[in-house]
Order: structure tokens, then C-alpha cells, then sequence
């Protein structure tokens, strides 16, 4: 499943607080082209209704497989929709995880993995 992106996965918590805490996923339900689109067309309209929020990434590897998929999937969103929500030059130590805070202090992350 190289360069098959089957999973976005979300992490909400409103005004940091770890009890209000929920994870929201979109994934792939088979290994085709149409799902790999699916479940990213999915996972970018969740970020676009979590605007305006900042987009932490803890490896090159979310902006590389986001781009990527865009390249493979430029109907699903404009690069500049793809940009403004989901880019922010914030990075951390932790691997295949990107993080999105919303101004009333809600924290979601997503899980891509190859």
C-alpha cells in the first residue's frame, strides 16, 4: 500500500479540555483510487469547516502525503483551499500526526499513514 493514504483521523477537544475529547475519523474502505479520494475529500472538508484554525505538523510527512494527494486528486480542492487549511510551518517531535487548534482552543489531530 505504498502511497496509499487510507487514514485521516481527528482528535477534537474543546478549550483543551482532555473530558470533551473525541476522535473523528475518515478512511478508505478498500484499496482503490476512488476511496484513497473519498476519504481525503472528506478529511479536507473537515478542516475547511474547522476554519480558522492553525495546523501544527509534527513531520514533513503530512505536508508531503497532503500535497501529493492533491496532485492525485485536484478536484477534490484548489491548492490554495488545500493551503489555507491545512499549512502552517509549526513542527514538533512526534511522526505522522498533524494537529489543528481552532480559536475557542479546540485541538484536532490527523493520522496519515502511507
Amino acid at each position: 500500500m505504498r502511497d496509499f493514504c487510507y487514514l485521516h483521523g481527528f482528535v477534537e477537544r474543546e478549550r483543551s479540555d482532555n473530558n470533551t475529547e473525541r476522535f473523528v475519523y475518515f478512511f478508505a474502505d478498500d484499496v482503490s483510487p476512488e476511496a484513497e479520494k473519498r476519504a481525503f475529500a472528506k478529511a479536507v472538508r473537515y478542516m475547511q469547516k474547522a476554519q480558522p484554525s492553525a495546523i501544527y505538523y509534527y513531520s514533513k510527512y503530512e505536508r508531503t502525503i497532503y500535497r501529493k494527494l492533491w496532485e492525485k486528486y485536484p478536484d477534490v480542492c484548489t491548492e490554495d483551499e488545500l493551503v489555507r487549511c491545512s499549512s502552517l510551518p509549526e513542527l514538533s517531535i512526534c511522526t505522522s500526526t498533524l494537529s489543528v487548534r481552532s480559536p475557542s482552543g479546540r485541538l484536532e489531530t490527523t493520522q496519515s499513514r502511507p
